[in-house]
């Protein structure tokens, strides 16, 4: 990521007066979606008795939760509607910017291992680095396929490298969610520890949140203006490329699959004599024509994705 370069940040051209009535547009509907991220998290909390326990036990005070979603619901339409008032054609550029991509603080030690360096757009000498949930997570399932760390017999399996291991094995315990217990019944058994040799990409998610500064009233997040936004548009930029790629390599490893079986399926009938040599070759001759597109493609994949720093 630390190969990133901004050009023309000036998306528009807009007079002082104009970038400042946005920027007070912007700020206050990030200011609404962090009361909605307050309603979703703390307020929501269900108000129980002194000594009870349980998720289907309210107190006098509780409120009902079904409320408290159509408020946040609610506050995020304010939100979105609040920001179309702003001016100039640079009203739409945050469009795709929310939710699991919107820009959020996230740890140093994540930082570092996605290349970033102090003292650039995405993190400001002495300030806290930059970056999104969704393309944290773009970048480690591309990390893997690139570094070779899918499983051979499951594509949607894999391990962590060095790097990867020393990042996540602090957090293998406390990713997964604990039920508590129901009233009256022992506490469940808490998951094991996430496997590091045997990840799933919903592991690379749970993993990945415990980096990323939640958006609330008391942190609402960076602010996105138009240098940051230009940023993480040429990243989607290049993670949207390096995707058509990536998505050529996997159809090529299931092709190169196919045709192994294929050969061995070949091999086996013409031991019995229920094929001749000539048809085995022709299988034979397909299967290294396939392997051989399927190495080009996927240097070329590596290629892309080490000049993005992954």
């Amino acid at each position: 990521m630390a190969q990133v370069a901004v050009q023309n940040n000036v998306v528009e051209e807009l007079d002082p007066e104009t970038v400042a009535y946005n920027k007070e547009v912007k700020d206050l509907a990030e200011d609404i979606r962090g009361y909605a991220s307050d309603l979703e998290n703390d307020m929501k909390l269900r108000q129980l008795p002194t000594g009870l326990q349980g998720k289907k036990v309210y107190g006098p005070q509780a409120g009902i939760r079904t409320n408290f979603n159509s408020a946040a619901s609610l506050l995020k339409k304010l939100a979105d509607i609040t920001e179309k008032l702003t001016k100039g054609k640079s009203k739409a550029k945050t469009g795709a910017l929310v939710g699991f991509a919107a820009p959020a603080y996230i740890k140093p030690e994540m930082a570092i291992a996605l290349g970033l360096k102090e003292g650039s757009m995405l993190w400001p000498q002495g300030g806290k680095p930059i970056f999104s949930a969704a393309m944290i997570t773009k970048f480690f399932t591309n990390r893997v396929l690139a570094n070779g760390l899918v499983h051979d017999a499951e594509l949607s399996r894999f391990s962590c490298d060095e790097t990867m291991t020393k990042l996540f094995q602090p957090y293998i315990f406390t990713s997964h969610k604990v039920k508590p217990a129901e009233p009256g019944q022992p506490a469940p058994q808490p998951p094991p520890p996430i496997d590091l040799k045997n990840l799933s990409y919903t592991d690379i998610q749970k993993l990945i949140k415990n980096f990323v500064e939640k958006r609330s009233k008391e942190t609402p997040g960076p602010k996105l203006d138009d240098q940051l936004i230009a940023v993480f548009k040429q990243l989607e930029a290049q993670f949207a490329a390096l995707k058509e790629t990536k998505d050529k390599v996997k159809d090529a490893f299931k092709r190169v699959a196919k045709a192994q079986q294929d050969l061995v399926k070949a091999k086996d009938s013409l031991d019995r004599g229920q094929i001749t040599q000539q048809l085995f070759n022709g299988y034979a001759v397909a299967y290294q024509q396939i392997l051989k597109d399927k190495d080009a493609i996927y240097i070329l994949y590596q290629t892309q994705a080490k000049q993005m720093g992954i």
